[in-house]
Order: structure tokens, then C-alpha cells, then sequence
């Protein structure tokens, strides 16, 4: 499963990371396995919303996605 979440597996709850426009398919897809996955509502509704703003942001080039560690 790691290798089909290469992108999701960047993100590191010490560091920050910044997703581009363009990184966003990749991450709604990556979202979608996670959401499969997921075996509680919290878990559902928070990949639910990161999904959501993933798609806004993938319709427009000048947003970005941050996370952000510690």
C-alpha cells in the first residue's frame, strides 16, 4: 500500500511540506485509497475535507496545500 501512496507519505508530522496545482490528482487519488481504508467516521470526514480542498485547489494554479508539522 505504501507504494500507492508515495505522495501521502511525504507528509510528516515534524516537517512541512507544500503540494502544488499540480501534485493534486495524485492526491485525490492517493485520498481516495486512504478513504477505502479507513475504518471510522472521524478518519472518513477528515479525508473527506483534505479531499475537498485537494479539488479546489487542483482548479486553480495559484493555490497550494500546506502542511504543516510541529
Amino acid at each position: 500500500m505504501q507504494g500507492r501512496l508515495s505522495l501521502l507519505n511525504r507528509v510528516d508530522p515534524v516537517r512541512s511540506i507544500v503540494l502544488t496545482s499540480t501534485d493534486m490528482p495524485q492526491l485525490v487519488d492517493e485520498l481516495e485509497a486512504a478513504y477505502d481504508l479507513a475504518t471510522t467516521d472521524a478518519q472518513r470526514q477528515y479525508l473527506a475535507a483534505i479531499r475537498a480542498l485537494a479539488r479546489v485547489c487542483a482548479d486553480d494554479r495559484g493555490l497550494e496545500l500546506h502542511f504543516d508539522g510541529d
